[in-house]
C-alpha cells in the first residue's frame, strides 16, 4: 500500500463508513487509494529536481542549437549569395567587353529586323549558351531595352526589373559592376542579376544585365532540413545523456529524501549509506550523525524515564502496603474510606508508572503464529470490570485470521486501544473491530462511538505525553505505535467527524498458509 494510507483520503472515506456501517477494509482501501490519486492530481504539481534538470538542459540545448543553426544557415547563405553575385558580375563584364559598342550605339527602336540587331542578339545568345546563365540583356540609362536574349522583349521597351534595382543600375552607369539581391522568378525559383557597364572610350553608353539561377542556394535548404533532423536525433541523445547525468545527482538526493521521511516517521533503524566527498555526501554524513544522535538521545531519555519510574514505584509499594494495613486497623467508616482512597490513588499511580515503563523499556518482539480473535477477547476479559455497558462488534466472528506477531504485544495493543475507547465513551458505547487480509497485508480496523479526536491533533496523538484528558499520561497510543512498529506494522488514525475514533493497523503478511 502506498505510504500506508494518507490522512486526507482516509478522513474523507471514514465519514461514510464509520461507525454505523459494517467495515469492508478491501473496499475502503480501494476507495482511499482512488481518492488519494485524485488529491495528488488536484494538488499543485511538484516537479522533481531530475525533471527540472532535464528541462533546463533541454531548453538550453534547443536554444543553443537553434541560434547556432540560424547563424550557420545565415553564414552559408550569405557566402553563396556573395559568390553568385561576384560570378554573375564577372560573366557580365566578360560579355560586355565582347560587345561592339559602336554598332550598339546605332540601334534604335524598330530595328528588330536589321542585321546589326541580329548580329548583336546572336552574340549575346552565344554568350548565354556558353556561360549557362538564364538571360542576357542590354539597356540604356532610362531602363529601356536595347538588345535582349528574350525574343519577346522589343527595342525601347521599359524593363521594370531594372526599376526595382535602380541602385545597381546607377552604379553601372558610374562605371562599376554590381549585383542585385535575390528575387523569385515567375517559375518560383530564386535568381540573381549581375550588372556590368558597356563603354565607348571612357563613356558608359549602356549596361549589361545577366540573370543567373540561384540553384546552389537550394543546397542551403537541404542543409537546413538535414540540420533539423540531426537536431532531433541529437536532442533525443541529449535527453538520454541528461537523464543519466541527472540520475547521478538525483538518485542520492532521493535516497536522502527517503531517509529524511523515515526519520520524520520515527524509523531510526535504517542506516544512511551514501558515500562521496561532494556536498551530497557531506549532507548524508550529517544526517547519519543526526540519526545516531537521536537514537542516543532516545536511549538516554528512556533510561532516565525508566529509572525515575523505578525509583517512584518502590516507595509506592510501601505506601500501598501501609495503606492496606491502615485500612484494616482503623476504626470508623470515615477513616476506612480515607485509607481506601489512598489505596485507590496508589493503584492509579502504579498504572501510570507501568505506562512509563512500558514506553521506556519495550520488550523485543518474539513473533509466533497466532489468531487475532482469541487474543482480542483475552484483552476484553481483562477489562471486563471497566466496560459496564460497552458493546463489542468483532468481524468476522467465525473466520480464523492468523498473523505472525508477538501475542503479548498484540494483546497490549488491544488493551490500550480498548482502554482509550472506554474512557472516550464514558463506559457506554460500541467498539467496532474487524480483521481482514487485503492483498499482502492484514488490516485491523478499530473504532468506537466516543467523542473522537480533532483532525488538527491527528499527527500528535502518537507522541509520548500528549493527551487531551486532564488525568491522562499520553503514553497509551505512544506505546501502541511502538509495539505495532516493533512487529513490522503501521498504525494510522482516521478522522471521522463526530462519530468517534477510528484506527487502521496494517501488518505485512509474513505468514504462508
Amino acid at each position: 500500500m502506498e505510504n500506508f494510507l494518507t490522512a486526507n483520503s482516509l478522513n474523507a472515506r471514514a465519514r461514510h463508513v464509520f461507525p454505523y456501517q459494517k467495515f469492508d477494509s478491501k473496499k475502503d482501501i480501494f476507495w482511499l487509494k482512488m481518492q488519494n490519486k485524485i488529491l495528488k492530481k488536484l494538488s499543485p504539481q511538484r516537479y522533481s529536481i531530475r525533471t527540472r534538470l532535464i528541462w533546463l538542459f533541454l531548453i538550453l540545448f534547443i536554444f543553443i542549437f537553434s541560434v547556432a543553426g540560424y547563424f550557420l544557415n545565415w553564414q552559408i547563405r550569405s557566402a553563396l549569395d556573395d559568390s553568385l553575385g561576384k560570378n554573375l558580375e564577372a560573366i557580365a563584364a566578360t560579355i560586355a567587353i565582347q560587345i561592339d559598342s559602336y554598332f550598339l550605339k546605332q540601334i534604335q527602336p524598330g530595328d528588330e529586323g536589321t542585321r546589326t540587331n541580329r548580329n548583336l542578339r546572336n552574340q549575346i545568345l552565344r554568350s548565354l549558351e556558353i556561360s549557362g546563365v538564364n538571360r542576357v540583356s542590354i539597356f540604356d540609362k532610362n531602363n529601356n531595352s536595347i538588345v535582349d536574349s528574350d525574343s519577346l522583349v522589343r527595342i525601347g521597351q521599359i524593363d521594370f526589373h531594372l526599376i526595382t534595382n535602380q541602385n545597381e543600375v546607377e552604379k553601372v552607369f558610374q562605371g562599376f559592376s554590381a549585383s542585385s539581391t535575390l528575387f523569385t522568378g515567375i517559375d518560383g525559383n530564386l535568381y540573381k542579376t549581375g550588372y556590368a557597364p558597356i563603354k565607348l572610350g571612357e563613356a558608359v553608353i549602356a549596361g549589361l544585365a545577366v540573370d543567373g539561377s540561384a540553384e546552389m542556394l537550394q543546397a542551403v535548404t537541404v542543409i537546413k532540413n538535414n540540420m533539423l533532423w540531426l537536431g532531433v536525433v541529437v536532442m533525443f541523445a541529449a535527453v538520454i545523456l541528461i537523464s543519466l547525468f541527472a540520475s547521478r545527482i538525483t538518485t542520492p538526493l532521493k535516497k536522502l529524501e527517503n531517509a529524511a521521511n523515515e526519520i520524520s516517521e520515527g524509523n531510526l533503524l535504517s542506516e544512511i549509506q551514501i558515500s562521496g566527498k561532494d556536498e551530497i555526501g557531506f549532507l548524508a554524513g550529517t544526517m547519519e550523525q543526526m540519526r545516531k544522535s537521536i537514537i542516543e538521545r532516545d536511549k538516554r531519555q528512556q533510561a532516565m524515564l525508566a529509572g525515575v519510574a523505578h525509583e517512584i514505584r518502590n516507595p509506592l509499594g510501601g505506601i500501598e502496603l501501609f495503606s492496606g494495613l491502615l485500612e484494616s486497623e482503623v476504626q470508623g467508616d470515615e477513616l476506612k474510606n480515607y485509607a481506601s482512597k489512598i489505596s485507590n490513588e496508589v493503584g492509579n499511580l502504579k498504572k501510570i508508572i507501568q505506562g512509563f515503563l512500558d514506553y521506556a523499556r519495550p520488550s523485543p518482539a518474539e513473533p509466533v503464529c497466532c489468531e487475532i480473535y482469541p487474543i482480542f477477547w483475552e484483552a476484553v476479559s481483562l477489562l471486563k470490570n471497566d466496560m459496564d455497558e460497552v458493546k463489542i462488534e468483532f468481524h468476522p466472528t467465525n473466520e480464523k485470521v492468523q498473523l505472525l506477531v508477538d501475542p503479548q504485544h498484540l494483546k497490549q495493543i488491544f488493551l490500550n486501544l480498548i482502554q482509550n475507547s472506554i474512557q472516550a465513551m464514558s463506559r457506554n458505547g460500541t467498539i467496532f473491530v474487524k480483521a481482514e487480509k487485503v492483498d499482502e497485508h492484514t488490516i485491523i480496523s478499530f473504532a468506537d462511538t466516543g467523542m473522537g479526536i480533532p483532525p488538527e491533533l491527528a499527527d500528535e496523538i502518537f507522541e509520548p505525553f500528549f493527551t487531551t484528558r486532564e488525568k491522562g499520561t499520553g503514553l497509551g497510543l505512544a506505546v501502541v505505535k511502538n509495539l505495532v512498529e516493533e512487529n513490522g506494522g503501521k498504525i494510522k488514525y482516521i478522522y471521522s467527524g463526530e462519530h468517534g475514533a477510528h484506527f487502521l493497523i496494517e501488518f505485512l503478511n509474513r505468514l504462508k498458509i
